[in-house]
């Protein structure tokens, strides 16, 4: 895959940024983690250099978290908690705590804590993301179903690092919320999300004695 050379002749720096975030979204999907860490890395380095108007600051937190994926991937756990915690910064500053992108930044940096095995701050920055999306999806600030998938995210990932830790009951509590969540919304039985809720509940069932019947 060699698109690097045509984007370098594009001389718009803003196009040119976004023509490497592009680039870097079509490796990380392929696996290509190192060459997608370049093109993001050029991305940032850009979008750091030059002035883009009122939306700069919120592209240069968007290729923070870009890295911090890829670097996540990578298994590099305190290089992607470095980097996410950058678009966190930017982010909260920027569109304040109450907001669908810095909610997205306290996910990421509970789901790398719980990868560094600290599950104290796991369970913290995990559960103000959940906190941020269900005011979202309460009253005047509803999004619909894609909200409350977010907040389906939250608890399987509360869930999740509850599980770590042995607190199989509180686990079980949080993995039925959000498969509930994703059974009235995600209707494709083979949808990953769908599954990974299902068998999550089934085995915590199984763990807990509880007898269902499917």
């Amino acid at each position: 895959m060699n698109y690097i050379s045509n984007v370098q002749n594009i001389r718009d720096p803003q196009k040119r940024a976004d023509a490497y975030d592009l680039e870097g979204n079509v490796l990380f999907a392929e696996g290509h983690f190192y060459d997608a860490l370049n093109r993001y890395q050029q991305a940032l380095y850009l979008r750091q250099s030059n002035s883009f108007g009122q939306n700069s600051d919120l592209r240069i937190a968007e290729s923070y978290r870009n890295i911090g994926a890829v670097y996540y991937k990578m298994n590099n756990f305190t290089l992607s908690l470095r980097n996410h915690e950058m678009a966190l910064s930017i982010r909260e500053r920027t569109l304040g705590r109450n907001n669908l992108l810095t909610s997205d930044s306290y996910e990421n940096i509970g789901v790398v804590y719980r990868s560094l095995g600290n599950t104290k701050k796991a369970l913290e920055y995990l559960e103000i993301a959940l906190q941020i999306r269900k005011q979202l999806d309460s009253g005047n600030y509803s999004q619909g179903a894609g909200m409350k998938l977010k907040v389906a995210t939250s608890f399987y990932d509360i869930g999740t690092v509850y599980r770590d830790m042995g607190d199989l009951q509180r686990a079980y509590s949080y993995h039925k919320e959000a498969l509930q969540i994703r059974q009235s919304y995600l209707h494709d039985a083979n949808n990953q999300q769908l599954i990974e809720s299902t068998l999550a509940v089934r085995e915590l069932e199984a763990s807990l004695g509880i007898r269902k019947y499917y």
